[in-house]
């Protein structure tokens, strides 16, 4: 799904920031790479993407350039098939660190004055239009806030146990309807579908009461 807008995705130096979004990767997706969300703009860019690389060193890279990332590193075996993980990452008071299952990963990256000029994010497939390395999986509750910080710097987060919200700052919050294309933030911007994505009615939810 790709969501556009010349402003509402940018991240300036001195903004806190937080993406975040529940995935339930499939067996196949173990021995690959995914662009999962962002944007990743070939050569002439723009570049803001959360990429899971799950060959040799298990890692999430967040670009920012032209194969330019920071790069967080977890354990083998942290993220698997078959059920939903919660991924943040997270900027507060210029302290940039990424949350797997409400554990930080990697390492903290202070005094972070990174800033991205993105006019488009994707979600499941966060590459160029002629890339191949898209996410194969479930997500849900999308999550982008701009300006301030859902979390709190530091070793661990508590994962939600509901819905996400369109909390203070959010400009975008997808993938919490049955419309895939639906924005629940106020900026309210109608996603264009591409591939096959659908909408999953067997039960799979990544809170408990099935929401």
């Amino acid at each position: 799904v790709k969501f556009s807008n010349a402003s509402y995705y940018d991240i300036g130096s001195s903004d806190d920031f937080t993406i975040e979004f529940f995935m339930w990767p499939t067996v196949k997706q173990l021995s690959e790479n995914a662009y999962i969300f962002g944007y990743y703009g070939g050569t002439s860019g723009p570049y803001l993407s959360v990429q899971l690389i799950e060959s040799g060193t298990p890692r999430f890279y967040l670009y920012y350039g032209n194969g330019q990332a920071y790069d967080f590193t977890y354990s083998a075996g942290a993220v698997d098939a078959g059920r939903w993980h919660h991924v943040v990452v997270n900027r507060a008071s210029g302290t940039l660190e990424m949350f797997l299952d409400g554990t930080r990963i990697g390492s903290t990256i202070s005094s972070n004055t990174q800033s991205w000029d993105t006019t488009q994010v994707r979600i499941g497939h966060a590459g160029s239009d002629s890339s191949t390395v898209a996410y194969d999986g479930y997500l849900s509750n999308v999550r982008m806030v701009v300006g301030s910080a859902v979390y709190s710097a530091g070793s661990s987060i508590t994962v939600p146990t509901s819905p996400l919200t369109a909390v203070t700052n959010t400009q975008l919050l997808a993938l919490t309807t049955t419309t895939l294309t639906a924005d629940a933030s106020s900026n309210s911007v109608t996603g264009t579908l591409h591939g096959s994505g659908y909408f999953a009615t067997d039960g799979l939810s990544p809170f408990a009461n099935g929401a």
